[in-house]
Formats: C-alpha cells, structure tokens, sequence
C-alpha cells in the first residue's frame, strides 16, 4: 500500500526538530576528560597499594588531587568548575575524601592545606591571566588580596625575614608573565626596622660609617642628620627627629658629622662592570628575573648598579 508505505519514510524536519542535538564534544574537552580518567585511574592504583591518601608523594598526581579539591571548592561556591556529581562519588567510592573537613588539624595536615589553598588561588590566577591576559585589570576581591600577599611573601623573602615565598614560586609566576617583586619606589620602613638595621650593619662591618652609595642605608642616614639639626632648630619638618632617636642613634655610634673625603676612594674595594654583571646572571639564575630590589640583602649594592647601566642595556 503506497500510504502506508509513504507513512513509514522519516520526515526530516519533524525528527529534527523532535530530537535534541548532541552538544558538540571540542578536542580540548576530550582531551580534558582522559586526562581527568587517566588520573583517577594512577589515584585508584596508588589507593589500592597504600591505602591511604596522606602518603601521597609531591608530584603531580598530588597537584592533580590538589586541584580536584579546589574544583569542589569551585562547584560548592557555585562558581564555574568542572568538577560534577559523579566524580565525587568516583572519589568517594575508592575512599578519597575531596570536600573540606572540619576536625582539628595536625601540623603536618595544616601545612598541607596552606599548600592546597596556594594551588587553589594560582590556578585562579592562570585561568584569569589566560581569559584577561593583565595581571592590573584584577578586580578587588581575595584573589587580589591573595596576589598582594604573594609580593610582601617575596619582599620579605629577599630582606631575610621569614616568609613562605621561594625560587620554584617565583619562576611560577614568572611563568603566568606575573611580577611579584616591588616595582614602584621603595619600601618604607618603620624607626625600629631601621633600629634593626642598624644593628645589623653594625655587626658586620664594626662601624655606622654608612657611605651615601649604600642602597638600604643610604639616603636614611643623611636624612637623620639634616633632621637633627632641623630638630635643634626647632623645626618641625625633622624627618621624625626626637630626642628619643638622638639618644639611641649616639649610643650605637652614629657619626652626626661627616667629613668630606680628602684622598681618592679605595678602588680594590670597587667590583668591575664584568664581576657586577656575573652578580647579576647569578641573581637571574636564582629569581628568574633582573629587577633588582633595593632591600637584596646578600648585595645591597647590586640594585644601584643595575640602575646605573639599565640606561644602557635591555635586560
């Protein structure tokens, strides 16, 4: 029978318009997606050897897990994250815990959050770099927040106090094309840094005889003896200048007035253009970079030098 065959033949528009069409699956997500598979399947296997997620080696398969647990973090907070239902329970299921906890920490698990929560925040940097491609176009918020502790970490790093930044970080996010160290003028130090200071220079070299070439020192010492005399004089513009600070400047044998030099400077002690610049290639080798700071405590001299070529030279 010609109707009821002619029944029978699929009529295009309404199937089409009937059926869903399948969301196009991109390379990339594929790609993604074994990657994701090929992990789980290396967390499965270390699962069923050790039997216990803390004894997890640095390496990627940790970062990996790390990142996991940021994506929860992601999907609970309702923020974009390719983390979904099922791999939860796929965690769950070989008895990896991926959400939060609330129970008291021991040191060595506290040390292990610090480490996961700095994961977290740098691969939302690189996703922001990625998208943004401008470290300055940050929004005010905790990942900015989160960016301007990094820098105070690698000041703090550089002038020797304690602090969690280190090498591998820094080439980190020399990596993303993001600069953490100082670059807009110079830290300003409170009176009992510079006490602090004192002392250290003090120790080394046995004497205040500050030169106005020294890069952290320098210019302070001039300032405290212009405000001295401001300060006998009665002016208020004294750079702070009290008889508090006089006290403790003359006790630790600060010189008030400084002659002028008679003789030619010592030219053994003067470092040539050539050693400077292997100071410089060490210094790149280290940090990845060749902003000097002005507070580099291991060659405080090193930073004026490289201001004084950089008229000269692309680094």
């Amino acid at each position: 029978d010609e109707n009821s065959a002619s029944d029978e033949k699929p009529n295009k528009k309404t199937d089409s318009v009937n059926t869903p069409k399948k969301k196009k699956v991109t390379k990339r997500e594929e790609q993604l997606k074994q990657n994701w598979e090929r992990r789980y399947t290396e967390l499965k296997q270390f699962k069923e050897e050790h039997g216990n997620q803390a004894m997890l080696p640095d390496g990627a398969l940790r970062n990996w897990l790390n990142h996991q647990k940021c994506d929860y973090q992601r999907m609970i907070a309702g923020e974009t994250s390719r983390m979904t239902p099922l791999k939860v329970r796929r965690f769950t299921a070989v008895g990896f815990q991926i959400e939060k906890t609330k129970k008291r920490l021991t040191v060595e698990e506290r040390k292990e959050q610090i480490k996961q929560n700095w994961e977290c925040k740098y691969d939302e940097l690189k996703q922001f770099k990625e998208k943004h491609g401008n470290q300055t176009m940050l929004p005010d918020g905790a990942l900015r927040s989160w960016l301007s502790y990094q820098k105070l970490d690698y000041r703090n790093m550089i002038a020797g106090k304690t602090s969690r930044m280190n090498v591998l970080k820094i080439q980190r996010f020399a990596a993303l094309g993001v600069r953490i160290e100082e670059t807009k003028g110079n830290v300003i130090y409170s009176w009992k840094e510079r006490q602090q200071q004192l002392h250290e220079y003090k120790a080394k070299h046995g004497h205040l005889n500050i030169p106005r070439s020294h890069a952290l020192l320098g210019n302070w010492v001039g300032h405290q003896r212009t405000g001295y005399v401001q300060f006998k004089e009665g002016n208020r513009k004294c750079y702070g200048m009290n008889d508090s600070r006089i006290e403790f400047l003359t006790n630790l044998g600060f010189q008030w007035n400084v002659e002028k030099r008679t003789g030619p400077p010592d030219l053994t002690k003067i470092k040539s253009w050539s050693e400077r610049f292997q100071d410089l290639l060490e210094f790149k080798r280290t940090y990845g970079h060749t902003r000097v700071p002005h507070e580099y405590q291991p060659d405080l001299a090193l930073a004026n030098w490289v201001r004084t070529v950089s008229g000269t030279l692309n680094f």
